[in-house]
C-alpha cells in the first residue's frame, strides 16, 4: 500500500529549491510529506512552522529574507532546504556523505546528534525509523511513481 496517497501541490517549486541547493528533489519533497503532509499552514503542538514544521527559531535562523513567510510554500521549503544543508554539511563532516544524518540533525537537532550518537544505533528509533525510514519510504515511492532509475538508499546511505 503506498504512502503517498495525493500528489504534492508544490513539486515546481521543490524541484527548483532542491536543485538551488544540491539536494536531490525526492528527498527534499519526502521530508516535506513526512513533517506535515505538505500543509502550509498549521501549527505543530511545538510551535512548529508550516511545511516543514521548522521551529521558530530554526526559522528565523534560515528564512530565506527577512521579508519571508513560514506560510508561504516557498519560503517555508526554502528555510527547510538551507537548514538542511547546514546539517549536510555538518554530518559529512562527522558521518560522511550519508543523507540520513542529515535529516537526524533536522529532526533532533545537530547538538543532540553530534553529542549523543557516534553510530547510527545510537540514533533514537523514533528518529531512525519514524522519521528517517519514513522519508527513505515516500521517496523510494516517488522514485517508482517518476520512473526513476537509481534507487534512493544511494543518497539516503551513501550506496
Amino acid at each position: 500500500m503506498p504512502i503517498v496517497t495525493v500528489d504534492c501541490p508544490y513539486m515546481p517549486i521543490y524541484r527548483d529549491v532542491a536543485a538551488d541547493y544540491g539536494i536531490p528533489w525526492m528527498l527534499l519533497v519526502a521530508q516535506g510529506y513526512r513533517e506535515n503532509k505538505w500543509n502550509t499552514y498549521p501549527l505543530g503542538a511545538l510551535g512548529e512552522l508550516g511545511i516543514h514544521q521548522l521551529m521558530p527559531s530554526t526559522w528565523e535562523v534560515w528564512k530565506p529574507r527577512e521579508d519571508a513567510d513560514w506560510k508561504e510554500p516557498r519560503d517555508n521549503i526554502e528555510a527547510a532546504a538551507r537548514y538542511l544543508v547546514a546539517c549536510r554539511g555538518w554530518a559529512i563532516r562527522k558521518h560522511g556523505p550519508q543523507w540520513r544524518w542529515a535529516f537526524a540533525a533536522y529532526n533532533w537537532g545537530i547538538g543532540n546528534v553530534n553529542s549523543k550518537a557516534s553510530t547510527w544505533g545510537d540514533v533514537p528509533k523514533h528518529v531512525r525509523v519514524d522519521y528517517v525510514g519514513y522519508i527513505e519510504d515516500v521517496a523510494n515511492e516517488l522514485y517508482i511513481l517518476y520512473e526513476l532509475e537509481d534507487p534512493v538508499g544511494q543518497a539516503l546511505h551513501g550506496r
